[in-house]
């Protein structure tokens, strides 16, 4: 959030757009953070979109091994596509040609990590369908606020997600500020079409 929004002295991405976070994760029987599941957050995109959401941003994701989720989180990506609300989530950060739920849905704005030259981050996946839907963004040593209090860095997709959906927000409110209404579907088409190609000669 304070990537995307800012937090004292960390200027966010989109400063002047406003946000709302659904919780998703509970603490388990031993105190430590309990996972949720597919249903869970397919509901708090469900929740997001009736507050009137433009874009979610999901930082997190599961393995799979076909690309195929919950329907009912399936069903829930697809109304986000239908009220043009742009998902965009995480690649995962298992470091191989794998994907990631929702991340590889259709519709969704798949993110990767990469570094200051533009490298991916070897813990970034590289699943083939993130090809056609997925980009990479600054994700590397990115400052944010911490719990108690000020800044510390991390890395990966999770970050470089709200990187990315920091910058659809800019967007977003450009268009707004031009008039128009927000267009989530040209944002994103938008993203995907100029981002410079990775070299496909360079084994990385």
């Amino acid at each position: 959030a304070s990537i995307i929004f800012g937090r004292g002295e960390l200027d966010g991405i989109a400063p002047d757009c406003r946000g709302l976070i659904v919780p998703i994760f509970g603490t388990g029987p031993d105190g430590e953070l309990a996972m949720c599941s597919q249903i869970d957050l397919a509901r708090a995109i469900l929740q997001a979109i009736e507050a009137g959401a433009n874009i979610i941003n999901i930082s997190g994701g599961q393995f799979t091994p076909t690309g195929n989720s919950d329907p009912l989180l399936e069903a829930a990506v697809r109304r986000c596509h239908e009220r043009d609300v742009l998902v965009v989530a995480a690649a995962g950060n298992d470091g191989c040609a794998c994907l990631h739920i929702p991340a590889a849905l259709n519709s969704v704005l798949s993110v990767g990590a990469m570094d200051e030259s533009g490298s991916p981050l070897p813990s970034s996946n590289w699943g083939s369908l993130y090809r056609e839907q997925g980009i990479l963004a600054p994700g590397k040593d990115i400052p944010g606020a911490i719990p108690g209090g000020g800044i510390g860095t991390k890395s990966g997709t999770s970050f470089a997600t709200a990187v990315a959906s920091g910058t659809a927000a800019l967007l977003l409110s450009m268009q707004v500020a031009r008039g128009g209404r927000p267009d989530a579907r040209a944002v994103r088409e938008a993203l995907l079409a100029s981002a410079a190609p990775c070299d496909a000669s360079t084994p990385d």
